[in-house]
């Protein structure tokens, strides 16, 4: 859990709009007003731009959201909430904190974490509200408030249940209207503070009679010898009050100010005596019933982010590093509102996820080329520091950039995986270079990647360090046999691919640096048939045909224990999910969910199962029977390579008369439901 309050930065008038009513209003100013707020969010945008790489849009719809509030807060009625969804480390709170920063509202600006674990009563800062009210956010006044990593937070258990007991449960009246419920102790805190003011005074007059104030060069001790209390709890003399100018702290008139909804300013407050004090005390006791109401955060600007798992499924595999960036952004752009919706119902109630809004802003995951600039952009950083510390050129090769690249990107976990292999290599070998440098009066030095090893030229000598990346150590320790294999179990999965649905897969790897998996072809995802379906079962069952084809059915492996288990859920889910056999009812077994309204006879299903996936299993053969010098030619490049471009795959295909389209990651495979229809309506 963190709080943020720091120094104010104001560069812009703020101008009511309640003056449009009245014969003083100044147009003009106010006009230039809104022009300099403008200004400021355009620079705002330029300048997100230009230090978040790849998220141009999402900055777009930021700052689109916000213009209103910005420009005009007083016509704002309720808060305006931005929910910010997306993978670990794609920037959402970062770029939160830098908007805060260019819009000049740091010191309105507040920061919570949001979390399960505790009880609503396990501290004072168990509440939303109790953060607010020692914030620098005055109710009534625009404010931002960051409520982060909202994955930690719900209100619903994973069985569905509803959760009672758990802390910032006022954040629901907060993203309702922005008004927390009135507080009944209210009253009795303004009688008391009043009565324990009245105590102290009286006391402080007391002791001013019986003590006379100390006699100078007798620091410590009073005219009668007593020992004085200490200086934090010494009473004030009535001379001393009388020439004092504050009589309380900042603290104490901070309080005061929320508890009366005061509009004096904090120090003014400080300066009022006791009696003042009392005074006001009493008059807002007796005439003043709005005290009594809950304080009202209606002109927030709320910003709601996290990570929803729910809605990034591929979110979870953070191992995976083969993946191509560029296919987990292609997927992660099909993540919409209803998406987000859906993964938000997983964790709070419906009248819950109502306050959210619909203003709900996706990240996508990192691009290849995003990833590629911001290492670019990190050595470039590393560059320019060390030139202005030390006067010396750095000029890093292309090759070590495609080593950061294969070795720290993670699609599934953002930026700072790869940060830190930035750190642990390049920045980690550059002292001793730098050093050398400087020791034989050399301004330039050249780093490149060489046969495992990080190379620094300064001058006419070279500087080698031992460096393999972990990922590329992983895939050069894979055997011969292994590669072999997987490149043979790969290649007839994406040969079957290309011929039954026409187009090249997303993606294809036979030696990955997973534990998991030593392989795998990227699929796009299907608009579900009966055609495509079975199409679906066929080539999952081809790599297991591919092995049998050329290693025999001997040496067949129990690596396709996993295409197995996806084809026989295919299959099962064509007969009994969706009745595309010949069994026309749902089929469930009495222990599942519903069962007594669905057909509970699971026996004649089994055998329907087992004859898919022997017709398919024979598709599969008979394909790669028939292409196997397309099937030797994919394996020889897989072996080398470990991995076949899209456009390399489709050439090759075409060669051996197979027809593999590239098509777009983030489309859905279907049957060409608009074509059939013409052609079933044409002669009608």
């Amino acid at each position: 859990m963190s709080f943020t309050n720091v120094t104010p930065i104001n560069s812009v008038e703020t101008i009511s709009l309640d003056k449009l009513s009245k014969k003083d209003f100044d147009r003009e100013s106010f006009i230039d007003v809104i022009n300099k707020k403008r200004e400021i969010l355009k620079n705002a945008s330029l300048n997100l731009k230009a230090h978040f790489v790849g998220l141009d849009k999402v900055i777009d719809k930021i700052i689109g959201n916000i213009e209103v509030w910005f420009l005009m807060p007083d016509i704002i009625k309720r808060p305006i909430i931005i929910n910010l969804w997306g993978m670990t480390g794609v920037g959402k709170t970062s770029a939160v904190r830098r908007l805060v920063r260019e819009l000049n509202y740091s010191d309105s600006f507040v920061e919570i974490q949001l979390t399960n674990s505790g009880s609503s009563s396990d501290t004072y800062y168990s509440t939303i509200q109790s953060f607010l009210n020692c914030s620098n956010i005055s109710p009534g006044k625009p404010g931002i408030l960051l409520l982060d990593e909202m994955q930690r937070f719900r209100s619903v258990s994973d069985e569905g249940l509803e959760i009672h007991d758990y802390k910032f449960q006022d954040v629901w009246m907060l993203l309702s209207d922005g008004k927390f419920s009135g507080d009944a102790n209210s009253k009795e805190s303004i009688i008391r503070m009043i009565f324990e003011s009245m105590y102290y005074e009286q006391q402080s007059d007391t002791e001013d009679e019986v003590t006379p104030p100390q006699s100078p060069g007798k620091a410590g001790k009073t005219t009668s010898g007593k020992k004085r209390s200490s200086p934090a709890r010494a009473r004030v003399s009535k001379q001393e009050k009388e020439i004092r100018k504050y009589h309380q702290s900042y603290y104490s008139a901070k309080s005061l100010k929320k508890l009366l909804k005061l509009r004096e300013p904090v120090e003014e407050i400080m300066m009022w005596d006791t009696k003042k004090q009392n005074a006001i005390l009493m008059e807002k006791l007796e005439r003043d019933t709005s005290i009594y109401d809950g304080d009202d955060y209606s002109k927030l600007l709320i910003f709601v982010s996290g990570n929803l798992d729910e809605a990034y499924k591929m979110a979870s595999e953070c191992e995976v590093i083969d993946e191509d960036a560029d296919v987990f952004h292609e997927h992660s752009l099909k993540i919409n509102l209803v998406t987000i919706k859906r993964a938000l119902k997983e964790r709070f109630k419906p009248e819950q996820i109502s306050r959210f809004g619909n203003v709900h802003i996706i990240y996508p995951s990192l691009s290849a080329k995003s990833y590629k600039t911001i290492i670019t952009r990190r050595i470039s950083e590393i560059a320019k520091d060390i030139f202005n510390k030390y006067g010396v050129y750095i000029n890093v090769d292309k090759s070590m950039n495609d080593f950061i690249y294969r070795n720290g990107v993670f699609p599934t976990q953002g930026v700072r995986p790869l940060f830190s292999t930035v750190a642990s290599s390049l920045e980690n070998i550059l002292p001793l270079a730098v050093l050398k440098a400087i020791e034989k009066n050399e301004k330039h030095i050249y780093v490149e990647y060489k046969n495992d090893h990080i190379c620094s030229i300064v001058g006419d000598e070279i500087i080698r360090t031992k460096y393999e990346g972990d990922i590329d150590a992983i895939k050069v320790a894979n055997t011969i046999d292994k590669k072999v294999f997987c490149a043979v179990h790969e290649a007839g999965h994406a040969i079957a691919y290309a011929i039954l649905f026409g187009v090249a897969p997303t993606q294809i790897v036979s030696n990955t640096s997973s534990l998991d998996k030593s392989g795998f072809v990227g699929c796009h995802e299907f608009i579900v048939t009966k055609d495509i379906l079975l199409k679906k079962i066929a080539i999952t069952l081809s790599g297991r045909a591919a092995e049998e084809r050329v290693f025999g059915e001997g040496c067949k492996s129990g690596g396709a224990a996993g295409d197995i288990m996806t084809a026989t859920h295919d299959a099962s889910s064509y007969v009994r999910y969706y009745a595309m056999s010949e069994i026309n009812t749902r089929i469930k077994s009495d222990l599942q969910p519903d069962s007594e309204t669905c057909n509970n006879d699971n026996e004649p299903t089994n055998k329907i199962i087992e004859e898919i996936i022997k017709k398919q299993k024979a598709v599969a053969e008979d394909l790669i029977d028939k292409h196997l010098l397309l099937l030797k030619e994919i394996s020889d490049y897989l072996i080398i390579n470990g991995t076949i471009e899209q456009d390399d795959f489709k050439n090759k295909c075409h060669k051996h008369g197979v027809e593999a389209k590239i098509f777009p990651t983030k489309e859905y495979l279907s049957d060409n439901y608009h074509k059939k229809y013409n052609e079933f309506f044409k002669d009608i």
